[in-house]
């Protein structure tokens, strides 16, 4: 049975005053204890799935369950900011002070328990905080107010951001901040013109109103302090401190603001992000500089100190007979009382506060499916997998992976992103449902509702029907899947086909069956390519075994193609199979099973083949491709087959032309392929619907015939035939129908 224990979170022993340590818990996601007689019985007693209540004095402030084993906190790296390092000295207790990893849960209202302890037994709310802990996440509350900067005489009513009681933290899924010069002098300008009013001296200033700002909910760091996360505001709420900041610095004297600390905000995005921060908020004077020239903020801050300068102290200095301390008072009080939010806080997990978000606002954090399935998967690592913040490290890294790929392949090519997020988010998609079996209609999910679907139901949001599944404890995702994918996805775009890993298997023929599936009615399984290549990716044969599955897919993708006017569902159903069996089974048995279904088409496909086509596009393009790349084969090297087929705009010819004045009475045979080929598009505009005879040989000797065509089979008919007529067309469908049947099914022969 779990324990529950009791924490305090003061450190007033060691520390230079007596102040919480909350927020060191909460950001490490660990609690901690120094006291000599409590740290044995720690070490000793606490264990995995027990229970804390962090307390401050005699008030519970926060429930918490132990995830692994206590040891020595200089085994743990603790991510503390300046702002603690008064309050805390790590290096002076690492070595005998003990902490556990936990997972924290801050309650909405403290609870009291008598017992101020560092550490001890909590029997007497032992129910209490299981409850709390299990349900907490559970609730789903908002709030909204009207707020401004700083409270004002007569606004009671009115929340204040800046109450010196809530710092705000930027989370660590958030951007950085990103506002430049645009975003900053619009801004700035914004402000001054409401300042000054339609009056321009300041008689008839006006209340500036610049949206909502989300928050989370207050989260309790003592009875004088909480942390609340910016959901939605950071630039804003970021560009006004530096505002205030700047005017501290170049108006020492304002009496409105030279005693503000500027504490209120911090950063979780990254080191360095918090490092800039703090830098630039530490600045005493506008002679003190920064060390690094990237800080963005110290950048921001340059530019909004050169536009308050250029207002205030030229513009106005004479027109108002001030030496700019007056008016620069009036300014400051402007910003603390008359520029107006609406708040929004929200007490519900990540996945709901960001639906909120999605719902109200449009503005600041762009949320595509990307950015939703970072911010997601970072919630998922957090609380199903247990990992602490630098889970967003990971993650991050993933995305910049695809960044840095990306950049070396256009640096050498020119081409652009030849990956993307949202294509390998796709793959691993049908991955994730082919290796848990999940219900097959979630492969014909686009993968954004996938992922919705998915993080609602694993992170207990909303039990989406076809995911019950993914509850199970074998369930699980995974970033060096995901990193897996990447290489593969990069290493099979930018492999030339007549790379020396393509030696043991066809490179020719993977080709053609690579590219010959976008042409089917079946376009979207060309990406099982890299289901196959997850699965048997450290195979030294993997890409034989890639050619062996996807030649054969293949044909069945063209078989069902040319034999139906539209796709139909045994086919889908089929490559569900498929799909799961790749992950599932061996590749002879994946193998088997297409040749199986394969075979089920072979007394009708060379009926499929005879048949008029002209009519039907996709059957004329794939017979007529099929025909072309068995043509060409063993006489054209791979570039020049898969420019030819793939690349270079084309038309499908009428041999003898449908306008010819020698009319063929086999109506059907004129539109089959025995009098269809492939023939570049400006050749075939140029001859038009001439006879056989001119079609052949251009008299304009201008290149602009059959005779010049790079296509095998026109180019063949040219040199072999003086005239074309309809034995011709007969004996050349027989003999293209058995070519293909051959190459279809030459196995079985």
């Amino acid at each position: 049975m779990a324990n529950v224990w009791k924490i305090g979170s003061r450190w007033s022993e060691y520390g230079t005053k007596d102040s919480s340590i909350l927020s060191i818990f909460r950001r490490n996601n660990i609690v901690f204890v120094g006291e000599a007689n409590a740290t044995q019985r720690f070490l000793n007693e606490v264990a995995k799935n027990d229970y804390f209540a962090i307390a401050d004095g005699y008030s519970v402030v926060a429930v918490a369950k132990v995830l692994d084993a206590p040891k020595y906190l200089k085994d743990f790296q603790l991510d503390i900011t300046n702002y603690e390092s008064d309050v805390f000295d790590y290096d002076e207790c690492k070595d005998w002070a003990v902490g556990v990893r936990v997972k924290i849960i801050d309650l909405e209202e403290p609870i009291w328990y008598e017992n101020r302890g560092a550490f001890s037994a909590a029997n007497q709310i032992w129910e209490t905080v299981i409850d709390l802990y299990e349900n907490q996440n559970n609730h789903f509350v908002i709030y909204s107010n009207t707020a401004t900067l700083f409270k004002g005489r007569k606004q009671d009513t009115i929340k204040s951001l800046f109450d010196n009681h809530t710092r705000y933290i930027v989370p660590v899924y958030q951007r950085p901040y990103s506002w430049g010069e645009e975003e900053v002098t619009l801004f700035i300008n914004d402000l001054i013109k409401s300042f000054w009013g339609d009056g321009g001296d300041n008689s008839s200033c006006e209340p500036m109103f610049i949206g909502t700002m989300q928050l989370s909910y207050p989260k309790i760091i003592d009875k004088n302090e909480y942390w609340q996360e910016i959901i939605d505001g950071q630039q804003r709420i970021t560009t006004l401190t530096i505002i205030l900041k700047e005017l501290s610095l170049l108006y020492p004297n304002c009496e409105r603001i030279k005693d503000l600390n500027f504490d209120w905000i911090e950063t979780q995005i990254n080191e360095t992000q918090s490092r800039y921060l703090f830098e630039y908020l530490s600045l005493q004077s506008t002679d003190d500089v920064i060390s690094d020239n990237n800080n963005h903020y110290y950048k921001n801050a340059q530019l909004i100190r050169d536009l308050i300068k250029g207002v205030f102290d030229r513009g106005y200095k004479e027109r108002l007979n001030d030496n700019g301390v007056g008016i620069i008072d009036k300014f400051v009080d402007y910003i603390f009382h008359d520029i107006f939010f609406v708040v929004i806080e929200t007490r519900a997990g990540l996945s709901k506060t960001l639906k909120i978000f999605n719902t109200i606002n449009t503005s600041g954090l762009d949320l595509n499916g990307g950015d939703l399935f970072k911010i997601r998967m970072y919630e998922y690592l957090v609380d199903v997998e247990n990992e602490d913040k630098k889970a967003f490290d990971k993650i991050n890294a993933i995305y910049q992976k695809i960044d840095d790929l990306n950049y070396k392949y256009d640096k050498t090519n020119n081409d652009g992103p030849i990956i993307t997020i949202d294509e390998i988010l796709k793959y691993y998609k049908d991955i994730l449902i082919a290796k848990y079996d999940l219900p097959n209609v979630l492969f014909t999910y686009d993968w954004t509702t996938f992922y919705d679907r998915l993080f609602d139901t694993l992170l207990n949001v909303k039990k989406w029907e076809n995911f019950n599944k993914v509850l199970s404890s074998d369930f699980k995702l995974s970033l060096d899947e995901i990193q897996k994918l990447i290489d593969i996805s990069y290493e099979w775009n930018i492999l030339p086909w007549t790379s020396g890993e393509l030696e043991n298997c066809n490179p020719k023929e993977l080709m053609f069956a690579y590219n010959l599936i976008s042409c089917t009615r079946y376009r979207g399984y060309g990406d099982i390519v890299y289901l196959i290549l997850f699965k048997h990716n450290r195979a030294q044969n993997k890409y034989k075994i890639l050619s062996d599955l996807l030649v054969e897919i293949t044909k069945v993708l063209f078989i069902y193609s040319i034999g139906y006017a539209r796709s139909v569902y045994e086919i889908h159903s089929f490559m569900q199979i498929i799909q799961k069996k790749i992950m599932t089974s061996s590749h002879e048995d994946v193998w088997s099973k297409i040749k199986e279904q394969l075979n089920k088409s072979k007394e009708w496909a060379k009926t499929d083949l005879s048949k008029q086509i002209v009519d039907k596009y996709v059957w004329k393009n794939l017979i007529c491709i099929t025909s072309e790349f068995l043509a060409m084969k063993n006489r054209r090297s791979i570039s020049v087959i898969e420019r030819l087929l793939f690349e270079t705009d084309y038309d499908i010819e009428h041999i003898h032309a449908n306008a010819d004045t020698k009319e063929w009475e086999n109506d059907e045979l004129q539109n089959s392929i025995g009098n269809l080929c492939m023939l570049e598009s400006d050749i075939n505009r140029s001859i038009s619907n001439k006879s056989f005879k001119d079609k052949k040989q251009s008299k304009k000797n201008d290149g602009m015939d059959y005779l010049h065509s790079q296509y095998v089979t026109v180019k063949t008919l040219a040199k072999n035939n003086d005239k074309w007529t309809e034995n011709d067309a007969l004996k050349r469908r027989e003999r293209e129908t058995n070519r293909i049947i051959k190459y279809l099914f030459e196995d079985d022969d």
